[in-house]
């Protein structure tokens, strides 16, 4: 995909509060703000998003940066010159299927960051024929079944040893109210 092909995909939006926020593509340049965003991610929040406690290095971050922008996409949103939430998908092997993960700067939970995000990836994930999203959510983390809760897509979870399996069908617009905020 090229600069302006990515292009298309930027946007502004405007959080629950009112903030103004830009929302693009992650792209291999932002690699040091996004290492800066998973380092200053609570020890707590980082567990959620990641499955463990070990921070992430320059490898970690160079795999995360790494997308094709197909089978493989990030959004961030940035406040000013800030990265304050990443939203992305994997496809799975079913070409149908993608799992995502979300991540909100710590300060900023609540405020429809990762509902915006996660928007923004259906639209994208219907242009590749993305149809379901998957995600595992440890039992703990509230504010993300939050999140899926009320995205507005049709939504089927599990708890299976402490972890939500989360499948959402995003064939269809959202019901979440975020008319109105692009």
């Amino acid at each position: 995909m090229t600069p302006d092909d990515l292009a298309q995909w930027e946007t502004e939006a405007i959080t629950k509060t009112g903030m103004v926020l830009r929302i693009r593509p992650l792209v291999p340049a932002d690699a040091a703000r996004l290492k800066a965003f998973a380092d200053g991610m609570s020890d707590e929040s980082h567990y959620q998003r990641f499955f463990s406690a070990r921070r992430l290095d320059d490898t970690d971050i160079a795999k995360l940066v790494d997308l094709d922008y197909d089978r493989r996409f990030a959004f961030i949103a940035e406040r000013e010159d800030d990265i304050v939430g990443v939203g992305r998908y994997i496809s799975d092997p079913d070409p149908r299927t993608a799992e995502v993960a979300f991540a909100v700067a710590d300060d900023l939970h609540g405020q429809g960051i990762g509902t915006l995000l996660m928007e923004h990836l259906r639209q994208v994930a219907k242009t590749r024929g993305i149809t379901r999203f998957v995600a595992d959510v440890l039992g703990a983390n509230q504010p993300m079944m939050d999140v899926f809760g009320h995205a507005g897509f049709p939504i089927k979870r599990q708890l299976d040893g402490g972890v939500w399996e989360v499948e959402l069908d995003v064939s269809r617009p959202s019901t979440a109210d975020i008319e109105g905020r692009e």
